[in-house]
């Protein structure tokens, strides 16, 4: 049966809502006859058995004496009835999912929201405008009927605990109008949703095989846009269903952060900004234990003497636990060399790291990140691809080389930690390297800036006064009046700044929050003040090479250079460790092995310089001809058999007794001083770098009444003869 527009407007139905049903396909229409014209148009008719069952009840209601009607009011109740029916099964069913204790309180329950809504129904009007506002704002008695609606049944909470707090009105609206279509379903989860016949229009449609190329390729895009220009293309060709732009830029706005910066930014982004990291506590660990390093491109520009600008760099080691700025060097290129050199500079300063202990399980720790310049065998005598032959110690001892690693961590005893890659939040000295360019900026009007887009203005300015500058006539003077400070300027106004932060109170988040002066708090740990002789540190610290030994000893630098020393003469032919300083090259330290005379030792090699035919240069001479003597006088008195042989002494055990490392611990006398403390025992590490202090034994003078003494004795020839020891220097433990 159809009906006109008008019959339903009279059943209290708007005529934009009637076309919106329409036209949402949800109530099914048709243009009336010829005759029944509307403003030139035909009118709408809409049929009876489309609209849902309250109106058609309200209009079976109001038209109910129509006899005409009759046979369609009976098609109208019989439908009502049969989806009566499907709406009791239905709710049978879902009462079905619940034990058979909570049906009754679910079903309580969804008639007492029932009654509710049918109030709320009643409530006219139900909103109102806000003159204040201009919006429209439900009623008091609507809100009053949301606080009503809250559920207070404990079977029904138990199991949706959700039902306790009061719906909203905008809920109560939508359970009046789902009751008024479905009745008490409305009111339980996971009602059965009506299926609709027609698409729907909300989702974009999109083929598969897009879909898939979609999510192949979309990472070789940086915008939504060149992707779905990119799409575009494809689908043209395949012909594929593609949506619009706007849902290929929305469908990229929901990618995740995280997502969107390593795609478009990169892992090194994602790691510095957003990637997790461990909180550290350094509650537990010692003064000087634990010192990070690393190399910071400095935000100042200087100039050097030759009139060129640079940016400096500062390499720097801190101390984990107290904060102090352990060591420092400034240079204008990092490298694994500058990181010794302030690592020397902090054993100068402060003193050494503690030993380890065994006993203890204790170890002290270099914290690095994972540059190449700590990665390379001068710190853990381990070799990168990348940096291969940095500052390598190829090992000069035949055990050094074979059965240890040699690198500066060995040398002392230290463990290397390395950080995660680009995170800065991994090394706290990040953030004293912060606090110097805010120093900086603040400080010198040579600041260049962070970074090396945005400039400031009045370096700029000096930047160009500067060129000005150069580019006059008037030879190296003219740099005089250059804007830009010297390099040594700023490593002064840096010395005075690290002293300060050594002296300044600083808030540590890794102890908790605490307030303190790391130089106070260094002195208060630091008990015991250990050292590296300056020898050692320095060879240590020095460049090395593997060289062998040939007739003038090892050829380094040029091929026509040549560094001898006498006691090389018994090595020739051998592979030796070399280390040398960039600073003098007229003399290098050669690591001679061990041999079964003398244990492995260290000497200083100076530059054989060439002589002249006509001008013969006399030391060179001198130095050629006391070699070749010694070179005689070896072959000539040398030993098959020697005294450490008959001692039943290896080569191993010879090389280890030289490579053992040995403490000296010199007991400092306790001497009071102000504030009731006591000066700090000192501790002394040695290294195979230092050279061993062997005295000759001196012969016991044998008096006349020494030998009256002597008596022979007779069992020496009835017992087990024993083997004898010679001790050839004092040295050595006795028996």
């Amino acid at each position: 049966m159809w009906i006109e527009l008008a019959q339903i407007i009279e059943l209290g139905v708007s005529r934009p809502t009637i076309f919106r049903k329409i036209s949402r396909g949800e109530w099914k229409a048709q243009d009336a006859a010829v005759g029944n014209l509307r403003r030139g148009r035909p009118s709408k008719e809409v049929l009876l058995s489309s609209l849902p069952d309250e109106l058609q009840a309200a209009w079976a209601r109001q038209n109910g004496a129509d006899s005409a009607d009759s046979a369609d009011m009976d098609d109208v109740s019989g439908e009502t009835e049969q989806k009566h029916e499907q709406k009791q099964e239905q709710l049978h069913t879902l009462l079905l999912r619940y034990p058979a204790v909570e049906r009754e309180a679910f079903l309580a329950e969804a008639q007492r929201l029932a009654m509710i809504v049918e109030s709320y129904m009643s409530i006219k009007p139900k909103q109102q405008r806000n003159s204040q506002t201009g919006k429209l704002e439900f009623v008091t008695a609507v809100r009053a009927l949301c606080l009503k609606a809250a559920c207070t049944d404990a079977a029904v909470l138990a199991r949706e605990p959700h039902r306790a707090k009061s719906p909203a009105p905008h809920t109560l609206d939508g359970w009046a109008r789902g009751y008024a279509k479905d009745g008490l379903l409305v009111f339980f989860r996971s009602a059965p949703a009506q299926v609709s016949t027609k698409d729907d229009r909300r989702r974009a449609e999109i083929s598969s095989q897009a879909m898939q190329w979609i999510n192949a390729n979309w990472r070789n895009f940086r915008n939504p846009s060149h992707l779905h220009k990119a799409l575009i293309k494809r689908a043209r060709t395949n012909k594929w269903q593609i949506p619009s732009q706007a849902w290929t830029y929305r469908l990229w706005k929901t990618m995740p952060e995280i997502v969107r910066t390593v795609h478009i930014e990169g892992v090194k982004a994602y790691t510095s900004r957003q990637a997790p990291y461990v909180p550290r506590d350094a509650s537990d660990v010692g003064a000087l234990q634990i010192l990070c390093g690393d190399h910071s491109l400095r935000d100042v520009t200087v100039r050097l003497p030759d009139g060129s600008l640079v940016r400096p760099w500062l390499t720097a080691w801190q101390d984990i636990r107290t904060g102090l700025i352990w060591g420092w060097t400034l240079g204008l290129v990092p490298s694994s060399h500058s990181a010794g050199l302030a690592y020397a500079n902090g054993v100068r300063t402060f003193g050494a790291q503690p030993l380890a202990r065994s006993v203890d399980d204790y170890s002290s720790y270099l914290y690095t990140d994972q540059g190449r310049d700590y990665k390379s065998q001068l710190w853990d005598g381990k070799t990168i691809a990348i940096h291969k032959h940095a500052m390598r110690i190829e090992g000069g001892l035949e055990v050094l080389r074979v059965q240890r690693r040699v690198g500066f961590c060995d040398e002392t005893h230290l463990k290397h930690i390395l950080a995660r890659g680009y995170n800065g939040r991994e090394k706290p000295i990040e953030r004293t390297f912060k606090d110097l360019s805010d120093w900086e900026q603040n400080k010198f009007k040579e600041f260049c800036g962070r970074d090396a887009k945005n400039k400031p203005d009045e370096w700029v300015k000096r930047w160009h006064q500067h060129q000005r500058i150069a580019g006059a006539k008037g030879g190296k003077q003219r740099f005089d009046d250059s804007p830009f400070m010297l390099l040594e300027d700023y490593r002064e106004h840096l010395a005075g700044w690290i002293a300060e932060y050594n002296e300044g109170e600083h808030t540590r988040m890794t102890l908790g929050g605490a307030t303190i002066v790391p130089l106070d708090e260094y002195r208060r740990l630091y008990t015991t003040h250990f050292s590296i002789s300056e020898e050692a540190l320095s060879l240590l610290l020095m460049k090395a090479e593997s060289r062998v030994i040939g007739k003038n000893g090892v050829s380094l630098f040029r091929r026509d250079w040549s560094f001898l020393h006498e006691s090389m003469s018994a090595h020739k032919g051998e592979t030796v460790e070399v280390r040398y300083d960039d600073g003098d090259y007229t003399r290098v330290w050669v690591v001679l092995p061990a041999t079964a005379s003398e244990p492995s030792r260290i000497v200083e090699a100076s530059l054989v310089t060439r002589s002249g035919l006509l001008n013969p240069n006399k030391a060179t001479l001198k130095t050629i001809a006391e070699t070749a003597a010694r070179e005689r006088k070896l072959i000539r008195d040398f030993n098959f058999v020697t005294q450490s042989r008959l001692r039943g002494e290896t080569v191993e055990d010879r090389v280890a007794a030289a490579l053992e490392q040995c403490v000296e611990v010199e007991e400092m006398p306790q001497v009071a001083v102000a504030g009731g403390g006591s000066e700090t025992a000192r501790v002394h590490q040695m290294t195979r770098m230092d050279a061993p202090k062997i005295r000759a034994v001196r012969p016991r003078t044998l008096t006349a009444s020494d030998a009256a003494s002597i008596t022979a004795r007779a069992d020496i020839f009835t017992e087990t003869p024993c083997r004898g020891r010679v001790s050839e220097f004092d040295f050595e433990d006795e028996d």
